[in-house]
This record gives structure tokens, C-alpha cells and sequence, in this order.
């Protein structure tokens, strides 16, 4: 039993020696087998032994009895169990100081390998490490101060930490140090110290570092306040340069004529220019984020809003146009462009922007838009007058053709003097009415050439409509009856007194009447009204006859417009009557109005003029010496018997026409072709035959008629103050003007009727009453 149990345990420790060791490949490996397989051995060799010694065993041969007694002696078994356990102890006692050797071996390569990565790391580190003591003397500092600094690392041990600092930052190493020292012995970040100053090269320039300590003093290691230097000096010099260029840029962006603004990723506007601050009367708080908005104008607000995130989404370029509300309330029309802002990597950070005012620039494109639309306006009353131009040429030009058509042929035919009393009459008749027709159509188109440069001139009094009315209707009243129209008139004598010029009211109240005779078919009736209508005296003239259409209406008082162009040629006229009794309506501070059931359904114009507030005495209103159609000429009845008058007119037919009347009236006549001649008359002191009044034309060929007064006025004392009458074709009121200015005492316009010329120079010569 005790042999089994040697065996065995001694087997046990040498299998587990071997298998506990058979990956070592090195020399002590390899002789630890050997030991292990001699234990193995003399394991075998005790158990084979000590059981021998436990059997009787006789031998046959003397050697055989030696041997047992050898193998008998007691001491045997002892001796070989004793040197057993005493093998198996020193086999188990080296098995435990060979573990506790290789504990310690394995401790002494990590520490040498840890402090070889230290001191590897420190010699390559980018950083400078040093260790102080805990009273502020270096005890260590890495090679990487050579290259950083210069310095060869022994340069600092034993000095004292703050002797390298910057003396205007050594304070902001003490309190480095000293808080190291009073904070609690760590390796945690979070109880890292860090502080700023400069040290100095060995060159003996500055450099800016960034101490950070850690305090190590528990650390036996260490036994120390861990310091590791790092060079930031780039890094101030660009964090300066940053801050000098953001501040460059503040200030330009500021100074700059535009409102600038920047945004981040997160499409919140976190920057906005003085420009955008002082236009909006906003601070930066109140602005910043999605502020801006609140100044935006209500109706641009979301479609602005919309642009700006959609082209943010899109990483974009954007523009758009808005209504921004000004400092002062009023809002401005704003261009604002948005760029993307990338870093170097093309990163998107976010946008950066610009607005300009451009109110004037809307203002003007909105002008030039009204401009347009005038130019096109314009453009096209341009081509409407231009077309209502040549109708109205084509219009004149039948109108003075047809009364000289009748004129020509009646007065050929009275040339053949072939003709009996009746139709020589009938001639006469006709060629005298298509003469007044010439004479109507061309006063009116002096009434327009005078409207058109405003000098247009009444010559007003008090007076009362109904008189004015009913020589209207009695002049008119042949052409009613020939077409066999009802004219009916209901006047209110008691309406009141108006302030007007008699013969240009009895014009307008004629051109409507004539206008609702001519439009009027056969047996129809025309209604002439005069009553008052609160302070106005109203006149209305209604017809059965054609009417006015709807759309032509608002033109029917333009000049030259005519419904179409065959009433024109079905009823004649040149469509200036009624713009000329507008005009006249409006001198007299009256107005002038049409109503029209439609075509075929009658029209009425009304007059409207405002009555009398004042009675104004006849003498102050300037009056004129013979109304439109001579009506109170009797009160100088014609009368020029003995009376010598030169007449001048490069006429032949005027010259003659003028003799004539002028002698049957009575009258002595010399007429001359030009002014030449009757200087002769009149310088030449060998005759006897001395004129009583002067009548000249101005239109003539070498001298005009103004030169020829001219001269008239500059002779002597007899001869210069002779009364002298222009008669001319020139009719408007500067011309009357400039004959008065030039000498004439009076104007009188071609064509004249014979009454009126006799009656002028009766007047000239005051031989009126």
C-alpha cells in the first residue's frame, strides 16, 4: 500500500510537470523535463523496491542468499521512502520557486517594457513631459524639448518650473502648480489642470504653450506633478488671424453699402450687417433666427419664406424680390441673393446673403411700364387721329367741292344769259346759299383752329336766351320746312338772365338745330325747351330722327369723329359743330350733354348755362359792332354817299367786287393792285382826289399790307391819320391783333357780306348816326 502511493504521487507530480511545462522550447524548459523524467524514474524505481522488500523471496545459490539479505534488512524500505519524500519535496519545492521566478521575470519584462514604450513615447512626442516635484524642481523632462525648444533635457532638470515660464506669466504657473498640488491625486481627465504661458527658445524667441498637469505624487512611479507642454503657438497665431479676419470682416460688412446677412445649417439666420440693422430699426436679437421675417411685407412674407427653404433644401442659389418695412414704416422693394457657404472640404455650413434697396429701380421699371402703355396709348390715338385726319381731309374736300360744283355750273349757265327771270333767280338763290354753305364750313374750321390754340375770345353781356333762341329757329326754320319737320319750340321768357356772347350762343343753339334737322327724316319733329333748372337755365333740343348709337356716344362732341363715313356722305358736314358748341357751352361755364335711346330712336342735347348772379350795366361789357348775321346793323343804316375811299387788293375779282358794293352804297372808289400804287395816290400832291378811308388787303405779293400802313402812318399830318380797314383772309384774333398793332383802326375777315362791310366803314368813317 505504501509503494502504491509513492508511485503514484511521485507519478502524479511528474506528469503534471511534464504537461505543465511542455510548451517551453527554451534551455530551462528542456531541463525541467530531464529533472521531471528523473523523478518519473526513481518513482518507478522506490515502488519496485519497496514491493520487493514486502515479498519473501528465497534464493537457491549463495548469491541469491545475499541478496536476501540484503533485502531482508528493515532499513531498507525506510531509507528508500525516506529518499522518496525527500525527492518529491524538493521536485514540489521547485515547482513553486520555479512559478514564483517566472511571476517575477514576467513583472520585470512588463515594467521594462512599459518603460521602454515611455520612454519612446516621450522621446517622439510632440509634446514636451516633464515631472516636478512637489516642491516645483524638475526631476524629468522628455528629449522632445530639443526639438521643440532646443534645450538638451538636462538643460532643466533642477530648476524650478516657473523659471522658464515668461516672467509676465509665471503668476499663471504658480496657480498651475498649486492647484496641481491641492487637487487630489488622480489619472481621471477630469482632474487635469490647464493653464497658458510663454517659454522661451533656446534662440530666445517666445513660444506660446498650453500646460496641462496632472498630480502623480501617490504614483511611486512617478512620485511627481506630471506636466505635459504643448506648442500652440500656430494655433494662437491662427485663431488670431481668424479673429483679425472675422473682425475685418464685421467691419466691411458693416461699412459696406448693402445689408448683409448669414444663416447656419439649421436655416436660422445668426448674423445680420449694421446696413440690415439700421434699414429695419431692429436690433441683432430681435432679428436673428427667424426674426427677420417680422419685417417682411404681409403679402411677400410665405412666398419669400417658400424660396428661401427651397433653395436651402436644394443647397442653391437663390434670388428673389420682397417689401421690406423700413426704419421709418414704409416698405422698400429689396433685392436679396443667397449663395451656399462650403468649407475647403465642401462642406455645407450654411448661406450667406445680400440686399439691395431697389424702390427706385421698381419705381422706374413701373414708370416705364406707364410709359409704355402711354406710348402704345398714344401710338394708337396717334394712328386713330391720323386715320380721323385723312377721313376729315376727304370729308373737307367733298364739302367745298359740292357747293363749288353748284356754283360753277349756275354761274356758267347765267354766262350764256339764255336763262328767263324765274330761273336767273333761282340761280342767284342757289349760288348765294352754297356760299354761305363755304363761309359756314369755314368758320368752323376757324372756331377749331382757335380752340386749339386757346384763343377763343366772347364778348360777353346779359341777356336773355329766348331771343337768342328764336333767331336760331328762324334761321333754321326754311330747312325744317323743306323736309316738312314739325319744329316746335316752348321757351320760358321769365327763365332768367344769363352773362354770354349773343352770337356764338345763337351758333351753338343753330349747330343743334341744324345737326337735328339734318338727321331728322321727312315729317318728322324737332322740340326746342328753354326753362330753369334750379341756378341753370337748361335748353333741350330732341328729334325723332336717326339717334346715336351706344358706342359712339361718349364721341359724339370729339372734333372730326362722325358715326360712320356714310352719314357723312348721306348727310355732309365735317363733324366739327358740335365739338365747337362744347367748347363754347364750357367758355360760358355751361355744359353740354347727349342722351340716345339708340338708333333709329331720336337724340336730345341739353344745355345747361348758369344764371346771372349779378346784374352786370351793358356799358361795362365790351360789345361788337354786327352779331353773327347782322341783325342790328339798322341802328347805322347804310349810307356812304360822297365818301372817297382806296381800295387795295392784288385781287382783280376782290378789287371789282368791292367797287361795286362800295358805290351802291354811294361811295367814291379808286381801287389799286398794291401798295406801291396807293402810295402813289396818296403822296401825290398833283391831284385833287383825296381818300376818306383806306380798305386794304395783307396778303400781297412785294409789300404786305402791315408794311403798307406802316408807311401810311409815317407820312405827314394830312395823310397819316386817314382811317384805314384791313380786310383779309387771315380771321383769328392774333391777326385782328397784329392789323390794329400795325395801324388799322379795324379787322374784318373775308368773306364779308356786304351790309357788314358798309356798316364797318361807315362806323370808321363815323358816319353812324
Amino acid at each position: 500500500a505504501v509503494s502504491m502511493a509513492i508511485a503514484i504521487s511521485a507519478s502524479w507530480l511528474a506528469l503534471w510537470l511534464a504537461f505543465h511545462l511542455r510548451t517551453a522550447a527554451t534551455l530551462t524548459g528542456n531541463l525541467r523535463k530531464i529533472g521531471s523524467a528523473i523523478v518519473m524514474g526513481c518513482a518507478i524505481a522506490g515502488m519496485h523496491y519497496t514491493g520487493m522488500a514486502a515479498v519473501s523471496y528465497q534464493s537457491t545459490n549463495p548469491s541469491g542468499m545475499e541478496l536476501s539479505l540484503i533485502m531482508d534488512n528493515s532499513w531498507l524500505a525506510v531509507e528508500i521512502g525516506i529518499a522518496t519524500t525527500i525527492v518529491l519535496a524538493l521536485a514540489l519545492l521547485g515547482s513553486v520557486f520555479d512559478r514564483r521566478l517566472k511571476i517575477e521575470l514576467a513583472r520585470a519584462e512588463a515594467l521594462r517594457e512599459s518603460e521602454e514604450r515611455f520612454r519612446a513615447l516621450a522621446q517622439n512626442a510632440s509634446d514636451i513631459l516633464v515631472i516636478v516635484a512637489a516642491d516645483g524642481t524638475i526631476r524629468y523632462t522628455s528629449a522632445s524639448i530639443q526639438s521643440i525648444l532646443g534645450y538638451e533635457p538636462e538643460n532643466w532638470l533642477s530648476k524650478k518650473a516657473i523659471e522658464i515660464v515668461h516672467p509676465s506669466d509665471r503668476s499663471q504657473a504658480e496657480k498651475l502648480l498649486a492647484a496641481a498640488l491641492n487637487s487630489p491625486t488622480s489619472n481621471s481627465p477630469t482632474s487635469k489642470i490647464t493653464a497658458q504661458f510663454r517659454i522661451q527658445k533656446v534662440d530666445g524667441s517666445w513660444r506660446d504653450f498650453e500646460a496641462i498637469a496632472n498630480n502623480l505624487l501617490d504614483v511611486k512611479s512617478v512620485a511627481g506633478i506630471a506636466i505635459a507642454y504643448r506648442d500652440i503657438t500656430e494655433r494662437q497665431r491662427s485663431q488670431e488671424s481668424l479673429r483679425e479676419s472675422e473682425q475685418r470682416f464685421r467691419l466691411m460688412a458693416d461699412m459696406a453699402p448693402v445689408m448683409l446677412w448669414m444663416c447656419d445649417c439649421d436655416k436660422t439666420c445668426n448674423y445680420f450687417n449694421k446696413g440690415w440693422l439700421d434699414f429695419t430699426g431692429r436690433t441683432l436679437e430681435e432679428s436673428i433666427g427667424m426674426g427677420w421675417t417680422q419685417s417682411l411685407h404681409p403679402d411677400d412674407l410665405q412666398q419669400c419664406v417658400e424660396t428661401y427653404r427651397t433653395a436651402f433644401d436644394a443647397r442653391e442659389n437663390f434670388e428673389m424680390e420682397y417689401r421690406l418695412r423700413r426704419f421709418d414704416g414704409e416698405y422698400r422693394w429689396v433685392f436679396d441673393r443667397g449663395v451656399p457657404r462650403l468649407t475647403p472640404g465642401g462642406s455645407f455650413v450654411g448661406y450667406i446673403g445680400s440686399c439691395i434697396d431697389i424702390t427706385e429701380r421698381k419705381q422706374a421699371e413701373q414708370e416705364r411700364e406707364k410709359l409704355l402703355v402711354y406710348e402704345q396709348q398714344a401710338r394708337m390715338a396717334a394712328e386713330e387721329t391720323n386715320r380721323l385726319k385723312d377721313e376729315f381731309l376727304a370729308t373737307l374736300s367733298h364739302e367745298l367741292r359740292t357747293p363749288l360744283n353748284s356754283m360753277l355750273g349756275w354761274t356758267q349757265l347765267l354766262r350764256t344769259r339764255k336763262l328767263d327771270e324765274a330761273i336767273i333767280v333761282r340761280a342767284m338763290e342757289t349760288i348765294e346759299r352754297n356760299a354761305r354753305l363755304q363761309t359756314q364750313l369755314i368758320e368752323d374750321l376757324l372756331d377749331v383752329s382757335r380752340i386749339i390754340q386757346g384763343k377763343f375770345r366772347l364778348y360777353v353781356r346779359p341777356l336773355e336766351l329766348s331771343s337768342v333762341i328764336e333767331a336760331a329757329i328762324a334761321t333754321i326754320q326754311p330747312a325744317a320746312s323743306a323736309k316738312s319737320i314739325r319744329l316746335e319750340s316752348f321757351l320760358d321768357s321769365s327763365a332768367g338772365l344769363i352773362c354770354g356772347d349773343p352770337d356764338r350762343l345763337q351758333q351753338v343753339v343753330w349747330n343743334l338745330l341744324s345737326n337735328a334737322v339734318k338727321f331728322t327724316p321727312k315729317r318728322g319733329r324737332v322740340e326746342v325747351r328753354l326753362e330753369r333748372s334750379n341756378s341753370w337755365v337748361e335748353i333741350q333740343v330732341s328729334d325723332t330722327g336717326q339717334g346715336i348709337a351706344a358706342d359712339f356716344l361718349p364721341y359724339v362732341f370729339d372734333r372730326f369723329r362722325q358715326a360712320d363715313s356714310s352719314i357723312t356722305r348721306s348727310y355732309g358736314g365735317l363733324g366739327l359743330g358740335l365739338a365747337v358748341a362744347r367748347h363754347l357751352i364750357e367758355l360760358h361755364g355751361g355744359t353740354v350733354s347727349a342722351q340716345s335711346p339708340g338708333e333709329g330712336k331720336g337724340a336730345t342735347f341739353t344745355v345747361k348755362l348758369p344764371i346771372l348772379a349779378v346784374l352786370i350795366e351793358p356799358k361795362d361789357i365790351e360789345q361788337g359792332f354786327w352779331t353773327r348775321d347782322n341783325e342790328g346793323l339798322s341802328e347805322c343804316p347804310p349810307g356812304l354817299n360822297g365818301l372817297r375811299a382806296l381800295v387795295v387788293d392784288d385781287e382783280a375779282d376782290a378789287r371789282e367786287l368791292l367797287t361795286v358794293i362800295l358805290q351802291h352804297y354811294g361811295g367814291e372808289v379808286m381801287a389799286v393792285a398794291s401798295a406801291k400804287e396807293a402810295m402813289a395816290v396818296l403822296t401825290d400832291d398833283a391831284s385833287d382826289w383825296r381818300p376818306d378811308v383806306l380798305v386794304s388787303d395783307i396778303d400781297m405779293p412785294n409789300e404786305d399790307g402791315y408794311t403798307f400802313i406802316r408807311k401810311v402812318r409815317a407820312l405827314d399830318a394830312q395823310q397819316k391819320g386817314i382811317p384805314a380797314l384791313a380786310l383779309t383772309a387771315y380771321a383769328r384774333e392774333e391777326d385782328r391783333s397784329r392789323a390794329v398793332k400795325a395801324g388799322f383802326q379795324t379787322h374784318v375777315a373775308k368773306p364779308v357780306k356786304p351790309l357788314a362791310l358798309v356798316a364797318a366803314i361807315a362806323h370808321l368813317s363815323r358816319r353812324c348816326g
